[in-house]
């Protein structure tokens, strides 16, 4: 699934509602990557098929007609795909998905009608039709993981599910806290949600400014807060599903791990930038108190939005070793930390208020915040088995990267992949230097 195409689903959700039909779920591509992560986009012409085959023990008896069926569940899900490569160059493009297939480990696959599989390769057939198309034939298992016993896809999908939790909780918080009885409260969510605009648009434009696609979805909102902050009165509802899009919409226009994580890492510092509280801002009166209120409530919705972002970034990044899964996993639970702690310094200014002046951070998202957060986590630590462990090795004499690869990858082929993952340029791709540093990927 592409970012863009990722981007417009979200969109039309956002705006119409979800789709109604099976046409309007269909992606546009079949995406496939292999262990080594090259990404590959065959033509897909729905000539697929998904089997699951019952595991059943039967016992038969001497001289007893019929027998005993124990069902004992299922196996794992078999897919039957047939890829077409086209063009000018289909030959070359089959001939380099079928050298992927030769690479140990498993694959991910981006199914334009059911989404996302982990995938273990069975068996690969290479036909060429001379017309200026190339067949392959595929066979897939869909693996579990042997600690949680759940495939990758379910995994993911738990992840999302805490996410729509999570939104929905916050919600119903943002709307059920927030006074606007009078003109100035009424001030304070203007202005606080402009600086939540404002701070999105510094803090996450190196993710969607570049992007026509996600940049116009962001405009887009923009624009309907816009017109919800300009109504006689406000639509609480719709100002915070808006103000949850505006925040989740960039993750979508990247699937780089390091920048998403930078960008929202910055958001995150922006949103507590925003808060009131401390000695700074000390709560003198019922008043003050009540708009710095409305402040926390806006604050804590848009916190809560960039926690699933942080969640959404976990399950959609391309991992290339196990050190960046397990640092995620660290980042993900530091952020949630670090994210609770603010909420709580400023719930501590209310102490001491009647119960209904006060803030309560997360009081109904908090759990469910928890249980997302520790998913995303469960996600990283488990493909973390599946990525490679990086190495680094310093260069004795002059060597061939040709060489390197041969003899740390086992195949010739593998040259490309070192010079990529080494960001190899000019002269280096021909020979590396004696003192050079190599990463090796095993």
């Amino acid at each position: 699934m592409s970012f863009l195409d990722d981007a417009a689903s979200t969109i039309k959700n956002v705006f119409l509602g979800s789709v109604d039909s099976w046409w309007e779920r269909l992606e546009a591509d079949l995406v496939l990557k292999s262990p080594k992560g090259t990404e590959f986009k065959p033509r897909y012409r729905g000539q697929d098929s998904f089997r699951i085959e019952k595991r059943l023990g039967i016992y038969e008896m001497p001289l007893i007609k019929g027998a005993i069926v124990q069902d004992m569940d299922v196996g794992p899900m078999r897919i039957s795909i047939d890829l077409w490569f086209d063009g000018r160059n289909n030959d070359v493009d089959a001939r380099a998905f079928t050298a992927a297939c030769k690479e140990r480990g498993k694959w991910e696959m981006t199914h334009p009608v059911h989404g996302f599989y982990g995938l273990q390769l069975v068996s690969v057939a290479f036909t060429n039709t001379n017309d200026g198309l190339t067949r392959v034939d595929t066979e897939w298992l869909e693996y579990i993981d042997p600690v949680e016993l759940k495939t990758a896809r379910e995994l993911a999908g738990i992840v999302d599910e805490k996410m729509g939790a999570v939104s929905l909780g916050a919600l119903s918080e943002f709307v059920d806290g927030l006074n606007d009885a009078v003109g100035t409260l009424q001030h304070v969510i203007k202005t606080t949600s402009q600086g939540i605009e404002n701070v999105v648009d510094y803090a996450l434009y190196p993710l969607f400014g570049t992007l026509n696609a996600v940049d116009d979805a962001v405009t887009a909102v923009h624009a309907g807060i816009t017109d919800s902050l300009a109504a006689v009165a406000i639509p609480l509802a719709e100002l915070g599903g808006q103000l949850q899009s505006l925040i989740g919409l960039p993750a979508l226009a990247t699937r780089d791990l390091k920048s998403r994580v930078d960008c929202y890492g910055e958001l995150i510092t922006g949103v507590n930038s925003l808060m009131p509280g401390g000695s700074a801002t000390p709560l003198k009166n019922t008043s003050n108190a009540a708009a710095q209120k409305n402040n926390l409530i806006i604050s804590d919705l848009a916190l809560s939005a960039s926690l699933c972002a942080f969640a959404r970034i976990a399950t959609t990044s391309d991992y290339k070793t196990r050190d960046e899964a397990l640092d995620m996993a660290t980042i993900l639970s530091d952020t949630f930390s670090d994210v609770i702690d603010m909420l709580e310094e400023k719930q501590a200014d209310y102490n001491g208020r009647f119960a209904y002046e006060q803030f309560f951070a997360q009081r109904q998202t908090y759990t469910d915040l928890a249980l997302l957060m520790s998913a995303a986590i469960q996600y990283t630590l488990r493909i973390s088995f599946d990525l490679k462990i990086k190495q680094v090795i310093t260069l004795q004499r002059p060597r061939l990267p040709v060489m390197l690869a041969a003899e740390y990858y086992g195949d010739f082929d593998d040259v490309d992949y070192l010079v990529e993952t080494n960001e190899l340029k000019g002269a280096d791709i021909i020979l590396l230097p004696a003192g050079r540093e190599v990463a090796i990927y095993v």
